[in-house]
This record gives C-alpha cells, sequence and structure tokens, in this order.
C-alpha cells in the first residue's frame, strides 16, 4: 500500500528479522507475491482454484477457467481487514503492467509516459556537447522514429557541429562553415525532452501547489471518497486529506511520499509536466 515492490517489501522482512515459516528459509519476492495473493488472510476461501486434469497423473494444474470457482466469505479468521485487503488486491493488479519499477535511484523509472502518443518516456543518456554527458527523458518513440507531429509547434534540430565527442575547434567551425543547418519542421513527441532533474523538482512544485489550495482540494477529495466505487481511489484520497494535515508542504523530494500518492506522470508540448495521483488529481506544472 506504500508502493514499495516485492523485492522491497522482501528486504524489508529480512531486515527487520521476520521469521517465515520454515526454519532457515528466507523471505523472497515469490513468497510476498503469494502471500499478498492469497485471499485467506481477510477470511475468505476460494475453492477450486486448482484442479487434476489427467486422473492418471493426479497432477494439479491452475484453473483458469475451465471450471467454476466457488468463493466463500468470512470463513476463516480475519488477518487483514477486507478494506486493506481489496486496495492491496488494486495495487498488485495496477503493477501488472509488466512497466519497470521506480526505485530510490531513478524514482520515476516506469512512471512517466508521452501525453502525445501515451508511449513510455525514459532516460536518454547524450555525449554530444563535447565530453560532458547530459541526461534528458525523451518518449521512446526517438528509437522507431514513430514520433506523432504536434500540429502548431515546429522544431529546429541543432547544427552537427558538436555531435562528435570533444571535437576540436577546428572540427566545429568546419562544420559550422560547410554544414547545411537543418530546417525547421513541425515538432514531434519524440523532440521533447524534460531534464533529469526535472520531475523531482516539479513533484515538490505539485504537491505544494496542492497543499497551497487544501481548502478546494480538501472538499474535491471528500466528494470524491464518498462518490467513487474504486476503492483504490478512495482509500487515496481519505490518505491524502490526512497527508494535508501531517505533513503540509515540503522542502526535498520524498521518494515515500511519491510511492503513496502518485500515479504517472505526462509530458506536455511544452515540455511541463502533469502529474495524475492515485486520488484522482491532476495538475501541471
Amino acid at each position: 500500500i506504500n508502493g514499495y515492490n516485492y523485492n522491497d517489501i522482501a528486504a524489508g522482512l529480512i531486515a527487520d528479522g521476520v521469521p517465515t515459516r520454515r526454519d532457515g528459509a528466507s523471505w523472497a519476492s515469490t513468497t510476498v507475491k503469494n502471500f499478498l495473493a492469497n485471499e485467506k488472510y481477510c477470511g475468505d476461501c476460494k475453492f477450486q482454484k486448482t484442479f487434476i486434469q489427467d486422473p492418471v497423473s493426479h497432477k494439479s494444474v491452475i484453473n483458469r477457467g475451465e471450471l467454476p470457482q466457488f468463493l466463500v466469505e468470512d470463513c476463516l479468521p480475519v488477518i487483514i481487514d477486507k478494506e486493506t485487503w481489496s486496495v492491496a488486491q488494486s495495487i498488485r493488479m495496477r503493477h501488472r503492467s509488466g512497466r519497470p519499477s521506480p526505485c530510490e535511484e531513478y524514482p520515476f523509472r516506469g512512471m512517466i509516459f508521452c501525453g502525445t502518443c501515451g508511449k513510455p518516456v525514459n532516460l536518454q543518456y547524450t555525449t554530444r556537447e563535447g565530453r560532458q554527458v547530459t541526461s534528458a527523458y525523451r518518449c521512446i518513440s526517438r528509437k522507431d522514429s514513430s514520433g506523432v507531429e504536434i500540429p502548431g509547434l515546429t522544431y529546429t534540430p541543432p547544427h552537427k557541429s558538436n555531435y562528435t565527442k570533444n571535437p576540436t575547434d577546428a572540427l566545429v567551425e568546419y562544420r559550422e562553415k560547410y554544414c547545411k543547418k537543418a530546417p525547421p519542421r513541425i515538432l514531434l513527441c519524440s523532440d521533447i525532452q524534460i531534464p533529469a532533474e526535472r520531475p523531482q523538482k516539479a513533484f515538490i512544485q505539485a504537491w505544494n501547489l496542492i497543499v497551497s489550495r487544501k481548502a478546494r482540494y480538501q472538499a474535491t477529495l471528500k466528494r470524491m471518497a464518498d462518490v467513487t466505487e474504486d476503492v483504490l481511489v478512495r482509500y487515496r484520497a481519505d490518505e491524502m486529506l490526512r497527508l494535508f494535515d501531517d505533513l503540509g508542504r515540503i522542502t526535498e523530494f520524498d521518494y515515500s511520499l511519491m510511492l503513496r500518492t502518485l500515479d504517472r506522470v505526462e509530458t506536455t508540448p511544452d515540455e511541463k509536466l502533469t502529474f495524475l495521483f492515485q486520488s484522482g488529481i491532476r495538475i501541471t506544472v
């Protein structure tokens, strides 16, 4: 629920010295995954999750719809309440998209998407400016030249004078003199570049902007928590209301806060970032 992936949870359990069911065994991501998928911890029991397909070999296989399944609710002692369990299942389903999980070194990995074509935006490193390595987030459509045109905006590709690593002054002068400059063209979504440090700073701006308009967003979040049928949105809306009072404004990027509240980020043609929070709030900075 706090946004950590299976590996992070397993590492935390090991660090805290939490024992496993078997002596000598250690926590692993698959163990945590199976734990979170077992409905018995919330007091329910699902029957016929597996079945014997071949009566000769007696080998059990997973029931993927071949036979009906039966769910008996509230038949076992409850370890996790139903609401928390439902929220965890919603998060688990959302993480099945296959996108890379964020980490503290790359907190926005797998979370930024192109607002024009919808494809993922990842970090690109380049050394075209002499030997200085620069990095920026760009749409992956640049890899197969499938960038979508953005009407009304033009882009002039940079001159080739500095394309070589550590070019000499003579080479730069020669290229500037004899290499033609690329003409302006329609801007593609793959041309949009977001500096690597921008998402962290923008998240701080977005969060503080929401907090500064707390009275306005409190009414929105309360209404959303009352009317939505999405258990995750309802939980995150209530949680965000608590964070307004408990946390308030922030001065540094908070990785754990980002994991708990943020759903995804979208780029805009004017190189801004739109933050979509799990509570349903959407804000562009």
